[in-house]
């Protein structure tokens, strides 16, 4: 079975000190990167034979090896791959690697090609590792075994995804936070940024090692840097997506000064060619001296990206990769919970709810002895319990049974428009309490805000009709109560102690299920 995993490459918005060497110095750095639908990709190929060979599908190089043994560190071709191969110590393989993004781009390449390794082999291997497990092994390869010149960024950027605020704090301790944009923000992102290639003049390396010498007297600089990002971080968590050209222009003016050959005359030409087409600012990722550069250019790309085809860039086309975590609501459910739960014990603690309660089931079970019927009603999820509590009724709530006399007066479309228009919606029930209510029948009209006029107005008309007037509502009762109840309107009034919408009509359809249980028990029966 042929093995095959994948790593995406990352744009870095601003890194300060992501090394040992740097957080040594002043004391954490920090940055922020976002992944992209840029990846590099490995492949294991089993073979017959027990051979390891190493392909490179990038830089066209292949090396077989009889054993493991021959394997050797000291030429540099396919050090990564020799690496893995040495760790793992498989054999009757052939792993083959390819990249999307250009070599030598700054995007972190090398690292996601480690880390690509590592899931691949893992996946050949059955071994599971966490994100962070799989950077330190990548990261390990890379700095600790080639003695490669870098920061922890890259390694935890490819092994974790997504658009994060990672602070470094030396050692190997990577605290990762994710900045969670919807697809829609990142749209707007990718509409206004623009990446191209840049071939560099110094390899990134050099450039590391450069920067490291000039360490001590950067301090500074880098804490200037570091704040830089806290302002990135901000405006991207506030959606000030206008915000971010001036701060990435600044963390380009001082990443310039950490060491000379960052950048050069070239470099200057082409970052003053694209302000000059358009761009709000930008800065050179990776290392500088070339590689790639980033430039947010609202409703300028094509100007700017022109005026830097003159120097040689090429756009790199990407997406930034979507990484949304599978959220984690248990404590959210819990609170929820806890809130019902608080509420339902309150009204159990009432002696006077449940009278209330019970006097409304004796008042529904007078009415069917006596030929009456029950007409129930609300607005949007109250119209919804108002149905619920009638069908219970009509059909059976436990046990099979003649069917009950109950209307709600939200399911025929053609009266309620017909009301709504003609008339006012405010007359959408008043008008059928008035064709449907008799005396001796029992009219529910349920609010949980008490503001409802078609409620009010409802329930008016259904004390006119001679008929029992029952009131669901929250704490307050609202409005309705204070026009209704104190002129005797209102017969029985049902008040959930909550404010709460969701809570009140959840004690709304309990109260609804106890009174069909009770109404269908008591006639007939069980």
């Amino acid at each position: 079975m042929i093995i095959r995993s994948k790593a995406p490459v990352r744009i870095s918005f601003g890194t300060c000190g992501d090394s040992d060497y740097y957080t040594d110095l002043i004391g954490y750095g920090n940055g922020i990167n976002a992944t992209t639908s840029l990846y590099s990709y490995c492949e294991i190929h089993p073979r017959k034979d027990n051979k390891v060979v190493l392909r490179s599908l990038e830089t066209r190089q292949v090396l077989a090896f009889d054993r493991l043994e021959d394997i050797n560190l000291g030429d540099r071709a396919l050090n990564l791959m020799k690496v893995a191969a040495l760790h793992y110590k498989n054999t009757g393989i052939e792993v083959v690697t390819y990249t999307d993004a250009p070599l030598e781009s700054g995007l972190g390449g090398s690292a996601a090609h480690a880390v690509a390794l590592v899931k691949a082999f893992d996946a050949y291997n059955k071994i599971n590792r966490t994100p962070e497990e799989v950077a330190k092994l990548a990261y390990d390869w890379e700095r600790g075994i080639l003695k490669l010149e870098g920061g922890y960024q890259d390694q935890w950027a490819a092994a974790f995804g997504g658009l994060n605020y990672m602070e470094f704090h030396g050692r190997g301790k990577v605290n990762v936070v994710p900045i969670k944009l919807s697809d829609r923000d990142f749209e707007v992102l990718e509409r206004e940024l623009l990446l191209v290639y840049i071939p560099r003049e110094k390899t990134g390396h050099e450039v590391h090692f450069e920067q490291r010498q000039k360490g001590p007297e950067s301090v500074p600089i880098l804490h200037m840097k570091r704040e830089n990002i806290l302002k990135l971080k901000e405006a991207l968590e506030k959606r000030q997506f206008d915000e971010i050209a001036k701060i990435l222009h600044f963390d380009w003016k001082i990443k310039r000064q950490l060491a000379p050959s960052i950048t050069n005359d070239r470099i200057e030409q082409i970052y003053d060619a694209a302000l000059d087409a358009g761009a709000h600012g930008g800065r050179f990722i990776g290392a500088g001296a070339g590689g790639s550069a980033i430039f947010y250019a609202p409703g300028k790309r094509s100007e700017v990206l022109r005026a830097l085809e003159k120097f040689g860039a090429k756009e790199i086309r990407f997406k930034f990769e979507r990484k949304f975590e599978d959220p984690n609501f248990i404590e959210s459910i819990k609170k929820d919970v806890q809130k019902h739960r608080d509420i339902i014990q309150a009204m159990l603690d009432d002696e006077k709810i449940l009278k209330i309660i019970e006097k409304i089931s004796q008042n529904i079970i007078g009415s069917y002895r006596n030929g009456g019927k029950l007409i129930v009603f609300g607005n949007g999820g109250s119209a919804a319990d108002a149905q619920h509590i009638v069908a219970e009724l009509v059909n059976y709530f436990r046990f099979d049974r003649p069917m009950l006399n109950a209307i709600a007066l939200t399911v025929n479309t053609s009266v309620l428009t017909a009301i709504g228009n003609d008339s006012s919606y405010d007359n959408v029930f008043s008008r059928q309490i008035e064709s449907l209510a008799a005396n001796g029948d029992v009219v529910i009209g349920i609010s949980t805000s008490g503001k409802a006029e078609s409620i009010l107005r409802a329930l008016k008309k259904a004390k006119e009709r001679d008929a029992t007037v029952v009131y669901f509502t929250g704490a307050t009762g609202g409005r309705i109560s204070e026009a209704l109840e104190k002129d005797g309107i209102i017969d029985i009034s049902l008040k959930v102690p909550s404010t709460d919408t969701p809570r009140i009509q959840e004690a709304h359809i309990m109260a609804g299920h106890i009174i069909c249980e009770i109404v269908e028990r008591e006639l007939y029966g069980r």
